[in-house]
């Protein structure tokens, strides 16, 4: 201990009283001559010039910066401490978002082409097949699933993959989450439809949604694709390939982006901005629980309730003859027998017209319940921010602004074309 304080050069100054000790006596001057004197004068005179001439030199700023030292030896202040460099991590990011781009376009491609293929030559050696509306739907699908996720697993594998904690969902915040997916598929289904109906009126088109089509297809077939096969391979390409792989440099751009890729894969834009939206509240799951089958249940009852449930509530009001029965009454509003029609229509079939109007019904008060509850517990969706990833906009703007994500979203795009031509052609 005594070692320690000793070497201390500041200890003994503030811990202890310096011992008195005599003045040192001054030592004699010695006697200058008046030759010295001379001497003296004549070698400290340039010198005193000089000094004036150097202070003179002085600027204001250089004054104003010059610290007063006291007599004390001058020392460089200590350099402030720099900002996080962000150049590392935005290249890292840059890099990583614009493979896993690159991936996505890549099998958008690949997918169109497989399915442009195998189509011309079934209409080349089997063309009544290409009326069954079972073969023309796998034709379309079948090659993402089968040939396309393989293919992006292989472009993308070596990227580096986020680390999540594993929590188990509880059935209250499955349904809380089931709520807010109904309110975010609504609002985004509006969007969606005001803006075809926008189009329709400038371009004098009248588009219609392909999605409507499933609705001819078998009712197995229509849930085994959108309640089964869609939910498994969407959310293992989404969620599980890309999203892990874009964690890793912050939460708020992976969400947003995978979610913006998810509703730009299905090409139009009846489906784009609910899609969207879907997709960054799964993202939003994925990032807090790491467990895929999560997400897909959710999605699973996203697309039974949106999809399937009116299809067969439909089915049973036989919704077709009915609608037909009130376009004919609204074009000809003084034809009394038709409001009969209508009304022996509907008493024939009062269970599955009472279906439908609860089903309108349970998806606005649902989609109500989803947004009070988002309300109250909006905390709970805070983004984490880890220290050394880029900042929200910088973070936003490196994940899209790249050749790979530009190019999938360029990709994309001629997805959208070519579902308005189609319409347009038709």
């Amino acid at each position: 201990m005594n070692e320690n304080k000793n070497s201390n050069p500041n200890f003994d100054f503030y811990s202890f009283n310096l011992p008195q000790t005599e003045e040192p006596q001054k030592p004699e001057q010695p006697e200058i001559t008046n030759d010295a004197v001379e001497n003296q004068t004549e070698i400290t005179e340039p010198i005193e010039s000089s000094v004036n001439d150097e202070v003179t030199d002085v600027t204001p700023e250089a004054e104003k910066e010059a610290p007063a030292t006291d007599g004390e030896a001058l020392t460089e202040p200590a350099p402030a401490p720099s900002p996080f460099d962000f150049g590392p991590e935005r290249r890292r990011m840059r890099s990583t978002y614009s493979h896993l781009g690159w991936g996505v376009a890549i099998i958008t491609i690949a997918w169109i082409a497989i399915s442009s293929i195998l189509y011309v030559l079934m209409e080349l050696f089997a063309p009544e097949l290409i009326e069954n509306g079972i073969i023309s739907t796998m034709l379309g699908t079948l090659p993402l699933y089968v040939i396309c996720m393989p293919l992006l697993f292989l472009i993308i594998f070596n990227r580096p993959r986020a680390v999540i904690e594993k929590k188990k969902l509880k059935f209250g915040h499955f349904m809380l989450l089931f709520f807010m997916a109904q309110a975010l598929m609504m609002a985004g289904s509006m969007v969606g439809n005001n803006i075809m109906d926008i189009l329709s009126t400038v371009t004098g088109v009248d588009f219609y949604n392909q999605l409507n089509d499933t609705m001819d297809l078998p009712l197995w077939f229509s849930a085994l694709l959108t309640v089964v096969l869609a939910p498994i391979f969407e959310e293992l390409i989404f969620r599980k390939l890309l999203l892990d792989r874009m964690l890793p440099h912050g939460e708020f751009a992976a969400i947003f982006v995978n979610g913006l890729l998810f509703g730009a894969f299905h090409g139009n834009f009846y489906q784009f901005f609910y899609a969207a939206l879907l997709g960054m509240l799964l993202s939003f799951l994925y990032a807090r629980t790491g467990k895929i089958h999560h997400c897909i249940l959710i999605h699973m009852a996203v697309n039974f309730f949106g999809g399937v449930l009116p299809t067969i509530l439909m089915n049973w009001a036989d919704y077709d003859a009915l609608m037909i029965l009130v376009n004919d009454l609204i074009n000809n509003p003084e034809n009394v027998e038709q409001l009969d029609a209508i009304t022996q229509h509907v008493m024939n079939h009062l269970g599955g017209t009472l279906g439908v109007l609860l089903f309108v019904f349970a998806q606005y008060a649902l989609a109500a319940l989803g947004v009070v509850f988002f309300i109250i517990r909006r905390h709970k969706f805070a983004l984490k921010k880890n220290e050394g990833q880029l900042p929200g906009r910088l973070a936003l703007r490196t994940a899209i602004v790249n050749p790979g994500v530009i190019a999938a979203l360029v990709v994309c795009g001629y997805l959208f074309v070519n579902t308005l031509l189609s319409a347009i052609l038709v």
